[in-house]
Formats: structure tokens, sequence, C-alpha cells
């Protein structure tokens, strides 16, 4: 793989994983600190995570053709991509679903009200997120390892 595109890549998989770690760690602790509200919070959530799948479901589309470009000879095509990519597409599309059924169960209406069962959906959706989060990063190495093998170096021209 070129440097540039190993490049963008590499950007695209901060921006995922560490907008991903910034909002949830930083951003939700000072935003209920400072609205003190769950559901307050959770609208600005809402709009922030489809940022952060749009994010993510780029760095997937992406990174695809490039593992599949170094495909060996002989080697099937779940081998060559690797687990986690196939993983993180099926959490990747859970956390769409499930993303839309939280935003359904949501009603503005001069207050804001959560229909019963939300926080139980809600709570599959952090579990999901969580694998994300640990996944991710297994992707990046998986790319990194391959593009090493294919240029002999993780910045080769």
């Amino acid at each position: 793989m070129p440097k540039t595109k190993f490049f963008i890549i590499t950007l695209l998989f901060a921006l995922w994983w560490g907008g991903f770690t910034f909002y949830s760690s930083i951003v939700v602790h000072f935003g209920m600190e400072i609205l003190g509200d769950h559901i307050k919070m959770g609208m600005i959530t809402k709009s922030v995570t489809n940022y952060i799948n749009g994010i993510g479901s780029i760095v997937l589309f992406i990174s695809l053709p490039f593992l599949i470009a170094n495909k060996k000879t002989g080697e099937n095509y779940f081998h060559t991509i690797g687990w986690e990519w196939f993983v993180l597409v099926c959490l990747q599309l859970v956390l769409l679903y499930v993303h839309h059924v939280l935003a359904s169960m949501i009603t503005v209406a001069g207050t804001i009200t959560l229909q019963p069962g939300f926080y139980n959906v809600h709570r599959i959706y952090l579990l999901t997120s969580t694998a994300m989060w640990v996944v991710i990063p297994l992707l990046y190495y998986r790319l990194i390892k391959t593009h090493i093998n294919t240029t002999g170096s993780a910045f080769a021209p």
C-alpha cells in the first residue's frame, strides 16, 4: 500500500478509536457533571454517535480493499481479512440498528420521554460499543502487520 493510503487509514483509525475513547471517557463525564441529567446528555450523545458510527463505517469500507489486495495464493479470504474485520462489521451493523431503535424510543414533545425498555436496549448498545472498542485496535494491528509484510516497513513508500 502506498505510504499516503496507509497514512490516511492510520488517521481514520485514530479518529474512530480516539474519538470513541475521548467521547465516552471524557465528554460524557463532563457533560453529566455540567448538565446533571442523563437524558439531556443522551440527546447530545445521540447526535455525536451518528458521526462516530459514520467514521467507523468508512474505516471498515476503506480497509477491506487493502486487506483483500494482500491475499496470498491459496489463502482463504477469512484468513486474509481476519476475524477482526468481520466481527467489527457485525458489531457496526448491530450498533447502527440499535441506535435506530433507541432513537425511536425517545419522544420529544416539550419534555423528553423515554419509552419503557429504553435502558435495556441501551445496555445492548453499551456492550456492543465496548466490544468494538476492544476489537478496533486488533484490526489496526492486523493492517500494520499486513503493510509491513508487503512493504518491509510500516512507513515505506
